[in-house]
């Protein structure tokens, strides 16, 4: 197994504890009971999506002035993502 698939591995058990935790152990809201649990989701996932987004811009400005393939690779996955 590569240090590359254990760090995968890591981080997708990291996501599925932090999804435990918030049903399961983050409070309820007074007014908003349960849906707004689904908040601590949304939230950090609009926060990377915008993350990766920024990366997107900032590699393909660099590809275009400098014509760099590790650039170019740089953009696409993190637009994959």
């Amino acid at each position: 197994m590569t240090r590359y698939t254990r760090l995968a591995v890591v981080a997708v058990l990291l996501m599925l504890v932090a999804g435990a935790l918030i049903f399961l152990y983050a409070p309820e809201d007074f007014l908003q009971k349960e849906p707004q649990r689904i908040f601590y989701l949304h939230v950090s996932a609009a926060i990377a999506a915008f993350a990766c987004f920024a990366v997107v811009l900032g590699a393909s400005v660099a590809y275009l002035r400098s014509d760099s393939a590790r650039a170019a690779r740089l953009a696409r996955a993190a637009a994959q993502v």
